[in-house]
């Protein structure tokens, strides 16, 4: 009867091992794809900003170019 249970116990050890093993890997997983959307949702919204900028940058230096001409 000892014999059953040492054998019970190390089915159950080796079944929370395992279980803790892909409860960690899925845990892994899970925050790999939210930082991923994270920082997708982040570009997207800094994405505007940029091209403002860029357009005000464009802007700025049409202006410096046609001053000369006015002088």
């Amino acid at each position: 009867m000892a014999n059953g249970g040492l054998w019970v116990g190390v089915l159950t050890a080796l079944t929370a091992l395992v279980t803790g093993h892909i409860t960690a890997r899925a845990t892994s997983r899970a925050a790999l794809v939210q930082t991923r959307t994270t920082a997708t949702t982040e570009a997207l919204r800094e994405q505007p900003n940029r091209r403002r900028s860029t357009y005000g940058y464009r802007e700025m230096t049409s202006c410096a170019h046609a001053c000369p001409e006015v002088t």
